[in-house]
């Protein structure tokens, strides 16, 4: 295929007065109303005609054509990538402490004791006057909370050493069993902070009655 500057048989370095000479000549000779010529012949010297004498037009066909008959040169090997073998650290490298099933167990006891102190409260309460027994209740869910907060607590640092040794290969120190104990305890132990806000809305709903 060839190029504007062929069309016009003038070379790329032709100056602007020279391709309009070459336009007209080849106008003359090629106009539909002169010749029999196919219309696209005359097209393509307007055409060429057109970018050419038109210097910012020219100078990015200029840039094109450079760019297409400029070798492409093949995409650079890039050198093998060498994936780098991951050593698995132990907990200590990391200061992961590992899980207790003690610990868990034990979060589950405090909150059971956190559930337990509220009905505790009611019965130290017994009859006596209204103020005393909201006193008594106050107490109650003051230490009922704490404990399951507490409780709480401690079975979410359970669950996130578990998390995190899992995430570091570190778990295969903990049999299948261990984790599982570990993972039912620290759910029961969370369960003790909802139990202890039912629980007080139930005494006071008691006590007031």
């Amino acid at each position: 295929m060839g190029t504007h500057y062929d069309t016009l048989g003038v070379g790329r370095t032709a100056a602007a007065r020279e391709i309009t000479r070459a336009y007209r000549r080849l106008a003359r000779l090629h106009h539909p109303d002169v010749s029999d010529d196919p219309v696209d012949v005359f097209l393509s010297i307007q055409a060429a005609y057109d970018t050419l004498s038109d210097a910012r037009r020219r100078a990015e066909y200029d840039t094109e054509l450079r760019l297409r008959e400029e070798p492409i040169a093949p995409p650079p090997v890039s050198p093998p990538t060498v994936v780098p073998t991951v050593r698995r650290s132990s907990p200590a490298q990391h200061r992961v402490r590992l899980p207790s099933g003690r610990r868990a167990a034990a979060a589950v006891v405090i909150a059971a004791a956190s559930v337990a102190v509220l009905p505790a409260s009611l019965v130290l309460a017994g009859t006596a006057p209204l103020t005393s027994r909201l006193l008594w209740v106050g107490v109650g869910s003051l230490l009922a909370l704490v404990g399951s907060s507490s409780a709480h607590s401690v079975a979410e640092r359970q669950i996130d050493r578990l998390r995190r040794l899992s995430l570091i290969g570190a778990d295969g120190d903990l049999t299948l069993e261990s984790r599982r104990r570990i993972r039912l305890g620290a759910k029961a132990a969370m369960l003790g902070r909802p139990l202890v806000l039912l629980a007080i809305l139930l005494a006071v709903f008691v006590v007031r009655r």
